[in-house]
């Protein structure tokens, strides 16, 4: 009988104080609170890569269109050498590249294409005609790209290009 009144004496004393389940729950909520921060910072920092990789791959693909299209043309008529505008006529005004609802078009004999997909917007564009030695028609390109999406409490991306680009 001594064996079994140590049994029920240990189980009497046996569990957890109320100082130990508090320290267990402070502890339990300063962890939890942790990896919540963490999930919630990686999601932040997905978001703004996947907004910076559409701005750089738009950016990138307007500016392949718009390269190309120059060095095809045959003609530069608008802006003349020495001047700027915000507007590229070519081929006997038959292209048109210009800006609208800060959005990059292109006009083709009359077919109008948007460069620029819904998440991207033109903050600025600049064509500028430049003389150029060989005498080829020369086109200098000056554009400011912005994401239309700003997550919480960051300055609005945006990407400045500049190019020049001769006819063939």
């Amino acid at each position: 009988m001594n064996q079994e009144s140590r049994i029920k004496k240990k189980n009497k004393f046996s569990g957890f104080t109320l100082i130990e389940l508090l320290i267990y729950i402070g502890l339990f909520s300063v962890v939890t609170l942790l990896i919540a921060t963490l999930f919630f910072e990686i999601g932040r920092f997905w978001a703004y890569t996947q907004k910076t990789d559409v701005l750089q791959d738009n950016a990138r693909t307007v500016f392949t269109k718009l390269t190309q299209t120059i060095r095809a043309a045959q003609n530069v008529n608008s802006p003349q050498i020495g001047q700027s505008s915000d507007f590229l006529e070519l081929n006997d005004q038959t292209i048109r590249l210009y800006l609208e609802n800060r959005s990059l078009k292109i006009q083709d004999q009359g077919t109008i294409n948007e460069l620029t997909n819904n998440q991207v917007e033109i903050e600025s564009l600049e064509f500028a005609r430049i003389q150029n030695p060989d005498g080829k028609p020369t086109v200098q390109i000056k554009v400011t790209f912005k994401a239309k999406t700003v997550l919480e409490a960051e300055q609005p991306d945006t990407l400045n290009f500049q190019t020049t680009v001769s006819l063939r």
